[in-house]
């Protein structure tokens, strides 16, 4: 590739980043909804006024943000009588409105939410500067992870996440289940629905991300709150639950081993530990080669969330999402929890599973002295 060539793909990074945050703030003021509200055909388009008047927002600044989409080719547009005018052609509907579960758009609120906080990182990277930062910093984030949609409310990936038919028994008859890191708790809310004869604790380390638990599960009676420390078990809830879930929240963690030890204290006898993660690859060059773009984004989610907000805690471990499933399995391994069985493809994601034993019911996992402490 020539320096020209490489100039250009640097431009075209740019570029896309200024036309994803357009997205980002049409999705969030649900602006390419109003504008496919008023019109989906040329017949029909409407002005600036008419958007701004539907919306309630100031009409100076509608024109300024959907002349950027038109000129990105994310708006239709037309000129009669001198006057621009504006519609959504159908095709475009289901990438940019709310209509649809999923829909591509949605996900551009996750880069206004992880680089809210850039020049906070930016302090962090000096070697005289602060370790990291704090997770409520990342307000906006929290909010698109609690309302976008999850793959974790498909009952279906649910159920091939846990694999196992004697499991899938027990839930339906009844059994304790408790998540950990729930976040928004969509995996709780799809499991409290799919058994209702079961009991579900949704945990959190506070109580401003569990508010966003409790809004996503108030109709479900089979549902209870708790704020958990798992990486310091209290004695009165140990022995105590059938399964415990880790959703997505392993990278994330100051201290993994604390946590896996933790989990395994909260467990019956022959209680089920599932851990889902995302499934990247060992090397940055496999996630070079095999994920692309991909790799570039889990990386900076990485760098500009996962990373600081762990390596904030003195001795913080600071994994991020591109750790890899090496470091997860050691790490399993290293925490005590016994046979661990790796399951990975396309529908489940990077799952882990490993079931409490009497030598592990044995030994207080405050006792258990690892490497990585």
């Amino acid at each position: 590739m020539s320096s020209s060539d490489f100039s250009q793909k640097v431009q075209d990074a740019i570029m896309k980043g200024f036309i994803a945050a357009g997205i980002s703030l049409g999705t969030r003021l649900k602006l390419f909804d109003a504008i496919a509200s008023l019109s989906v055909s040329q017949e029909t388009a409407v002005t600036t006024q008419v958007i701004a008047d539907y919306t309630k927002c100031k009409e100076r600044y509608i024109r300024e943000w959907i002349n950027g989409m038109v000129c990105a080719d994310m708006v239709d547009h037309c000129v009669e009588n001198g006057i621009d005018k504006y519609w959504l052609a159908p095709f475009r509907l289901p990438a940019l409105t709310h209509s649809a579960e999923g829909c591509p758009a949605s996900s551009s609120q996750l880069l206004s939410g992880v680089t809210q906080n850039s020049r906070s990182v930016e302090a962090c990277f000096p070697i005289d500067g602060p370790p990291g930062t704090e997770v409520d910093d990342y307000p906006g984030l929290h909010e698109f992870l609690a309302t976008k949609y999850s793959p974790l409310q498909d009952v279906n990936k649910i159920d091939a996440i846990l694999n196992d038919e004697q499991l899938i028994k027990k839930l339906e008859k009844g059994a304790k289940v408790i998540e950990l890191g729930c976040g928004a708790a969509h995996p709780v809310k799809t499991m409290a629905t799919r058994f209702p004869n079961s009991s579900f604790v949704a945990s959190e380390l506070g109580e401003s991300v569990l508010s966003r638990a409790k809004e996503n599960c108030k109709d479900l009676a089979n549902v209870s709150y708790a704020i958990v420390d798992a990486c310091d078990v209290p004695d009165s809830m140990a022995d105590q639950f059938d399964l415990v879930i880790l959703f997505d929240v392993f990278h994330d963690v100051p201290y993994p081993i604390k946590l896996l030890q933790g989990a395994c204290k909260l467990l019956k006898l022959g209680g089920k530990f599932i851990m889902n993660e995302i499934n990247m690859f060992d090397t940055v060059e496999e996630n070079k080669v095999k994920c692309g773009a991909q790799g570039c984004i889990m990386y900076m989610i990485g760098t500009l969330y996962c990373m600081p907000t762990s390596v904030k805690h003195p001795g913080g471990a600071g994994l991020g999402p591109c750790a890899g499933p090496k470091v997860f399995e050691d790490l399993l391994k290293e925490s005590g929890l016994g046979e661990i069985v790796k399951r990975c493809d396309e529908i489940i994601g990077l799952t882990f599973c490993a079931t409490k034993t009497l030598e592990m019911h044995e030994v207080e996992p405050e006792t258990k002295k690892t490497k990585s402490e």
